[in-house]
């Protein structure tokens, strides 16, 4: 299973910067293999969406850096 942090960063890096047709056909196919991280990924892209600042914000680290072993900085 795919669901360590760092391939779910990897995984949400590739996923952010693609167009929305792109970026579906991306999450059907991480879905195929690993639905669980599809799940993640998409509720991240979800929040990316919603709130494009949202990995500036203080809270937002700390829920990111409970499931990574060392703590994020914040993006410029």
């Amino acid at each position: 299973m795919v669901h360590a942090a760092d391939d779910l960063e990897r995984l949400f890096d590739r996923a952010a910067d693609l167009e929305p047709a792109q970026r579906r056909a991306f999450l059907d196919e991480v879905r195929g293999r690993e639905p669980d991280t599809a799940r993640e990924l998409e509720a991240l892209l979800a929040s990316l969406d919603e709130r494009p600042d949202f990995l500036r914000d203080p809270a937002s680290l700390e829920v990111l850096d409970a499931a990574r072993d060392e703590p994020l900085e914040a993006l410029p």
